[in-house]
């Protein structure tokens, strides 16, 4: 696996790319890129970076979905060398064992609350968690719900007995992220 380290970001709307740079910044990681159109940047110079070609094998079997004005994928790939002698991402030639699902956007309890309660669900705000109904309970819990903000993952929590509302509230919960 590959440590991700920077980003860099192409082929978008200039207000689409600025969002998702500064979104980036924030949130994922302090190195991200947004050259205009003809603009080449120099990424090797402040981090250890390989220069690879995406193999037209490897990209023909890449589904990417639609986020909002972004096109996402997971890539699982390695490194080799293409018939030219430059470094190419490849299909891997082992079976991939599956990865664990990666649910992608950011929940603002105050909008997720306000979402519940259009649905017809009680909902209140105790101890920094959402009470839903009677039994349920919704957390955030993570580097970004740390004490003046911070970038990384979050974990969100539900708890409650598995019962209709249970599940009913996890789907609404699902609902307001993309699974990737």
């Amino acid at each position: 696996m590959i440590q991700k380290s920077l980003h860099v970001l192409v082929h978008g709307s200039a207000e689409a790319t600025e969002h998702l740079k500064q979104h980036c910044l924030k949130h994922v990681c302090p190195h991200v890129y947004a050259p205009h159109i003809e603009e080449t940047i120099d990424v090797t110079s402040d981090l250890c970076a390989y220069k690879v070609q995406l193999t037209e094998k490897l990209m023909s079997n890449v589904i990417f979905k639609k986020l909002g004005d972004y096109e996402i994928a997971w890539v699982d790939a390695e490194v080799g060398k293409t018939e030219s002698g430059m470094l190419s991402l490849l299909p891997c030639s082992n079976a991939v064992p599956l990865h664990k699902s990666v649910l992608v956007g950011d929940l603002k309890m105050a909008d997720f609350k306000q979402f519940l309660a259009s649905k017809g669900i009680q909902v209140e705000f105790a101890g920094g968690a959402l009470r839903c109904g009677e039994y349920v309970t919704i957390r955030k819990i993570g580097d970004a719900s740390q004490k003046g903000g911070g970038s990384g993952p979050q974990q969100i929590l539900i708890e409650g007995p598995l019962c209709e509302d249970y599940y009913k509230i996890r789907d609404y919960l699902y609902s307001q992220f993309f699974l990737l």
